[in-house]
C-alpha cells in the first residue's frame, strides 16, 4: 500500500498528493496488533525500505525507492514462500524416517507371525510323524 501511495502521489492528477501514509491508516490496513505493526515498521526503516512521513505532525510512513523494488520483485513473498518450503522440508526430514521405522517394525513383526504358525504347523506334523512312527513299531514288535 506504501508502494502504491508512492506512485499515486507522483501522478500530476492525484487526489493525495502525500507521499506516505499516516500510521493509523497503515494500522488500520494491515490489521495487525499495534505491536506487531510496530516491530514491522523498525524492520523496514532498519532496511531502509520505508522512512518516515510526518505531515502535519501526523507520524506515518513511505516507501523508499528500494522499498518499491522489494513490492515489485514480491521479496517479502518469497522469503515467506522459502520459509515455508524450509519448514516441510524439515518436518518430511523427520516424519519419512520415522515412517521407514514403522514399517520396518510391521513387516518384522508379521514375519515374525508368519514364522511362528510356520513352526507351529511343523511341531504338530512332526509329532504326528512320532506318533505313527510308534504306531508302527508297536505293529512290528
Amino acid at each position: 500500500m506504501l508502494s502504491h501511495q508512492n506512485v499515486i502521489s507522483s501522478l500530476p492528477a492525484a487526489e493525495n498528493s502525500d507521499i506516505g501514509l499516516d500510521d493509523e491508516v497503515i494500522l488500520a490496513k494491515v490489521k495487525i496488533t499495534a505491536i506487531k505493526y510496530e516491530l514491522l515498521k523498525l524492520s523496514l526503516l532498519e532496511e531502509q525500505e520505508v522512512g518516515r512521513h510526518n505531515p502535519k505532525y501526523v507520524l506515518g510512513l513511505y516507501a523508499t525507492s528500494k522499498g518499491v523494488h522489494s513490492f515489485n520483485t514480491r521479496k517479502y513473498i518469497i522469503e515467506n514462500q522459502n520459509v515455508f518450503k524450509t519448514k516441510v522440508k524439515d518436518i518430511v526430514q523427520i516424519v519419512i524416517p520415522v515412517l521407514s521405522l514403522l514399517i520396518t517394525i510391521l513387516v518384522i513383526v508379521r514375519n515374525d507371525v508368519k514364522t511362528s504358525k510356520e513352526i507351529e504347523t511343523l511341531n504338530h506334523k512332526i509329532e504326528a510323524i512320532q506318533k505313527e512312527n510308534k504306531t508302527l513299531l508297536k505293529k512290528i514288535k
